[in-house]
């Protein structure tokens, strides 16, 4: 079908735009340019470039939610101006140049991406050079979909062009005095640099709620407080930009509730645990990133697998795939919100693994063993992996997760529950939950106290006590 119209100029959004007006065949035309509507899907066509808006029949043509591209699959109209230059309806409105959470550099949009073997930093797969893309103008080799750019989780929604960009201010979370001593912005008292000697489990970070190993690095009050910090702890950044968040993060102290007026505790968004200790948020949202999700990166070195992972999964795929070792698809928070824990996943094997389970302590102490013990993934047993040396019970390596062993021909083997607890990120303290002043005790008596939501002995790492009773987990509360 042939059609002819004809320019004017008008604005959309603020912006300058040339606007060309289709008039059917029985109109009079406004001037000599002619255009042809072709729907087909010749791959020769070259790539569609923002230049216009159409209207067609004096209404303005319908647009497309994604900008075309080998990715998106949409079947869209192709115009055809007399210049011979293609263009897409929806290209007049995404911008030029973003800030996405996957890269440190700005990005900018390219009609022209280089020919040559491109690769997505979001999705990591190809990039077809014949159709518009975003690129980083300081990275050679950085190319992003334009579907993948635009994403709600990535990109904050901030067009950037013409805003100078500002170099990024690192700040400190700690003041240096000298030589191994600080002070952190969690702790009134300085802190002096220590290596650990002996394990001892009653020995704690206060960040990450995880135990101080011997041999590992950390800073401790020096007023003789039982204030604990992993050295890497104490040095996690005030602001933090991660992958799977659009916004920037803002560190914080979890306080107790009686000081603060909080909760206490938060759930994380990456992996759906409750959480005590520091927090990443967002103060203009209710997402929260604890330290050691916050510290994993891509690309992810997992010590229980061979290849590199990556975030690649786009939302549709993450939606279905399940994680390989706990096979779990997330729980509901203090909110009432879904927690599905977000997944990490192997360009080269398809392996995929959920942040929950990918940040387990890959190595664990337990008291009555001098080694180290090691996470296996359930098809690693065998028949001297039997019995759980802390409740005594049979593990089942048909079942989903994994469980701890030594490598050492110690024999011992433990659930991961069991060496670590049902909450291994919930340091002794109160909490409020559901309303609720809830005492967290380190379960150490020499008798286990009787739970008096289910009428049995506690087992776990940790006992709740609430209103001088005493319940073994949340769901007995």
């Amino acid at each position: 079908m042939i059609s002819v119209g004809g320019f004017r100029e008008g604005e959309i959004n603020g912006k300058p735009f040339h606007i060309f007006n289709f008039l059917s065949q029985t109109d009079t035309p406004t001037s000599s340019s002619e255009a042809a509507i072709d729907s087909g899907d010749d791959e020769d066509f070259p790539p569609f470039q923002p230049l216009f808006v159409l209207t067609f029949y004096r209404w303005m043509f319908s647009l497309n939610p994604y900008f075309f591209n080998k990715r998106s699959g949409d079947k869209q109209f192709r115009f055809l101006i007399g210049s011979s230059v293609y263009h897409h309806t929806y290209c007049v409105y995404h911008p030029y140049v973003i800030r996405i959470s996957r890269h440190h550099h700005r990005v900018s949009f390219t009609s022209s991406p280089p020919s040559k073997k491109l690769i997505c930093g979001v999705c990591r797969r190809k990039v077809d050079s014949s159709y518009g893309a975003y690129a980083c103008n300081k990275c050679d080799d950085y190319f992003v979909h334009t579907k993948c750019a635009l994403r709600k989780d990535l990109w904050d929604g901030k067009e950037l062009e013409g805003i100078p960009e500002e170099p990024e201010m690192v700040v400190e979370p700690l003041e240096r005095f000298s030589d191994g001593v600080i002070l952190h912005f969690s702790h009134d008292h300085r802190l002096k640099l220590e290596i650990s000697g002996a394990y001892d489990e009653e020995k704690f970070c206060q960040a990450c709620s995880l135990p101080i190993y011997e041999g590992s690095s950390y800073y401790s009050c020096m007023d003789q407080c039982d204030f604990i910090l992993h050295e890497a702890c104490a040095k996690a950044p005030f602001q933090k930009q991660h992958a799977i968040h659009a916004h920037s993060l803002t560190l914080k102290k979890v306080g107790n509730i009686q000081v603060s007026g909080g909760r206490g505790h938060f759930y994380c968004w990456a992996c759906g645990r409750l959480r005590t200790g520091f927090v990443y948020e967002d103060p203009n949202s209710r997402f929260h990133l604890d330290l050691r999700r916050a510290s994993v990166a891509e690309p992810f070195q997992y010590e229980g697998h061979e290849h590199p992972l990556f975030l690649a999964l786009i939302p549709e795929e993450e939606e279905s795939a399940i994680c390989q070792i706990c096979q779990e698809e997330g729980e509901e928070d203090n909110n009432g919100d879904h927690q599905k824990p977000k997944l990490l996943t192997c360009i080269e094997c398809k392996y995929i693994i959920c942040f929950k389970c990918a940040t387990l302590p890959y190595k664990a102490r337990y008291k009555y063993d001098n080694h180290f013990l090691i996470f296996r993934k359930k098809e690693e047993g065998n028949d001297h992996h039997g019995w759980c040396d802390i409740c005594e019970s049979k593990i089942i390596f048909s079942r989903k997760g994994g469980f701890y062993s030594c490598d050492d021909y110690c024999s011992t083997t433990v659930h991961v529950d069991c060496l670590l607890g049902k909450y291994p990120y919930m340091k002794p303290g109160q909490i409020r939950y559901w309303g609720r002043d809830v005492v967290i005790l380190r379960n150490k008596t020499m008798s286990r106290p009787l739970c008096h939501g289910t009428e049995h002995r506690c087992q776990d790492k940790v006992v709740l006590k609430k209103e001088n009773m005493t319940f073994c987990s949340l769901r007995c509360l």
